[in-house]
């Protein structure tokens, strides 16, 4: 039988969860104060509390809790940025961040409008939205970031992340 979609993706996280768990065996996983994780879309169909559900899934200890955090596009960054709060306010010694996401599950149009053009500001509670493409394409014209620069920086970032801690 099938599994589903959210049940997947809790596996997933799980595993990755796990691996990052041997991957810093200095930590004590009792010790981990939150996990906070990101799910833009409908965090329902991604099972509610996605990184709960993980952390548990991968055997780890019920007494640590989790947070579910949907905040759009804004998702991605705000656990990393809950993170730093938590550990300089010292609320937090050791915390995870992560972000679990199916987009194939999300559609990106709706009544009509391409996710290439803005959002008319006569929508309901809409303002005026421009796509998250368009708005990348706007902040990179804006600071004059150029593809070159952002993929040197990508690959430095992925580098460090390879040689680990």
């Amino acid at each position: 039988m099938a599994r589903c979609p959210a049940c997947i993706r809790v596996d997933l996280l799980a595993q990755v969860l796990a691996g990052l768990i041997e991957r810093n065996r200095a930590w004590n996983r009792a010790r981990v104060d939150d996990v906070l994780v990101a799910a833009w879309a409908r965090p329902a169909r991604q099972s509610a509390t996605p990184g709960r559900m993980a952390w548990l899934s991968a055997g780890f200890p019920a007494h640590v809790p989790s947070v579910t955090i949907e905040r759009k596009c804004g998702s991605g960054s705000r656990p990393w940025t809950s993170r730093v709060q938590g550990i300089t306010a010292g609320a937090y010694d050791i915390v995870i961040a992560a972000g679990v996401e199916s987009m194939s599950r999300v559609p990106m149009a709706r009544r009509g409008w391409a996710p290439t053009r803005s959002v008319p500001a006569s929508e309901p509670g809409t303002g005026d939205l421009v796509p998250q493409g368009v708005s990348a394409e706007l902040v990179a014209e804006k600071f004059a970031l150029t593809r070159e620069a952002l993929d040197a920086y990508s690959a430095q970032s992925h580098a460090r992340a390879a040689r680990g801690p």
